[in-house]
């Protein structure tokens, strides 16, 4: 059976996108037909354009919710001014991630607070997502642990990854100048 990749319309007016298997592309306009679709475009399926359309899908996905420095600035500042006002950790990390724009960050502010309510180390718990938090970061947080000083590292690490951020973004401007001249 061949595999055939169409787009039609339903009989209450919607768009529908799929893959249909027959023997022909006649067998296939046919079946279609009569589920009472009318079809706009139908095609041979090939495999690896789908495989590169769905992995195009993907990485665009991916960057559209990218965590950015600002996410972590934002993070880290207002968790250390929760914890400076003496709300518990497991509960600041709650709000957090009501308050986060980035689902996808707001995913991994809530695993971090699931594991730490398991009784786990919050650098422990940051440690496992090395993409979203430095070894850096990881590391000052678990000396602000230890030395109970953690919201004043939280404060630290947040003007430290918005100082990083600005002179990034100032040295990208910089190489990009020259390619306008």
């Amino acid at each position: 059976m061949a595999k055939f990749q169409y787009t039609a319309r339903t009989k209450e007016g919607k768009l529908e996108s799929d893959i249909a298997e027959a023997s022909s592309l006649e067998a296939a306009i046919s079946m279609l037909q009569n589920q009472q679709l009318v079809i706009i475009e139908i095609k041979p399926f090939i495999e690896a354009e789908y495989l590169n359309l769905n992995i195009l899908t993907k990485q665009i996905a991916s960057l559209i919710n990218r965590i950015k420095s600002e996410d972590i600035v934002l993070f880290s500042k207002q968790l250390s001014i929760l914890i400076q006002a003496k709300v518990p950790l497991v509960q600041s990390l709650r709000v957090l991630t009501k308050q986060t724009r980035n689902p996808n960050f707001a995913g991994i502010i809530n695993a971090v607070a699931n594991d730490v309510d398991a009784g786990m180390i919050f650098s422990r718990a940051l440690s496992k997502y090395p993409k979203v938090f430095s070894n850096f970061f990881i590391q000052m947080t678990r000396s602000g642990e230890i030395s109970g000083r953690l919201e004043e590292t939280l404060t630290y690490l947040s003007d430290y990854i918005n100082k990083q951020y600005l002179l990034n973004s100032k040295a990208r401007g910089a190489m990009i100048y020259p390619a306008f001249i």
